[in-house]
């Protein structure tokens, strides 16, 4: 009551309610930790590829990950190329317009961020193991986790590396992804199915 400051009604006064901002916080984090929508980031690692495959050194650029397998939402963009000079590359593309900050670009790539937040990982690496970078990157991470345990029963062992065989010690590199799951004894199997 408003006069007497008595309590007319109370439900569960015992329990103990976190801060509003707490839940607040939490509420961010859950969002956070959900990724973006594949509409949102879908168009921008679209324009960033485009950026990549523009500049002349390069010689081949793909989006991977999240992205490339169209699931719903993303955390990030990944994006794979090849190029005969891979720290003018990874420099070409930090420097673009959309870029809010940049690692530095290295021969391996450069970690981005948007001016809108979206982290970039720019992973360059030699024509002839853009095949495996490609099928790592694209995951998903349960789809490689079951590819590397069947493999490892054929003595074999699956990296963004190459595929290295047991028997010979030899490591194979493959320019495509159809390539390495040719050698592992597979179809191609499309991005989007890549679930595991």
């Amino acid at each position: 009551d408003q006069d007497t400051g008595e309590v007319l009604f109370s439900k569960n006064p015992r329990v103990v309610l976190p801060i509003a901002s707490i839940t607040k916080l939490m509420t961010a984090l859950v969002v956070t930790e959900a990724g973006q929508p594949l509409d949102e980031i879908l168009p921008v690692a679209e324009e960033l590829v485009g950026v990549l495959r523009e500049h002349p050194s390069c010689d081949r650029a793909e989006i991977a990950g999240s992205a490339r397998r169209k699931t719903d939402t993303c955390h990030d963009i990944d994006l794979i190329a090849t190029s005969d000079s891979p720290k003018e590359l990874a420099a070409h593309i930090a420097g673009y317009k959309s870029i809010a900050t940049a690692g530095n670009p290295s021969d391996n790539g450069v970690k981005l961020e948007t001016h809108t937040g979206i982290g970039v990982d720019v992973r360059i690496v030699a024509p002839d193991a853009f095949g495996n970078l490609l099928q790592h990157f694209s995951g998903s991470a349960a789809h490689n986790e079951r590819l590397r345990a069947l493999a490892v029963k054929e003595g074999l062992h699956v990296s963004e590396n190459g595929i290295l065989d047991d028997k010979t010690g030899e490591t194979d590199r493959f320019r495509t992804e159809e390539e390495v799951y040719k050698r592992l004894g597979y179809d191609y199997i499309e991005p989007e199915l890549r679930e595991n």
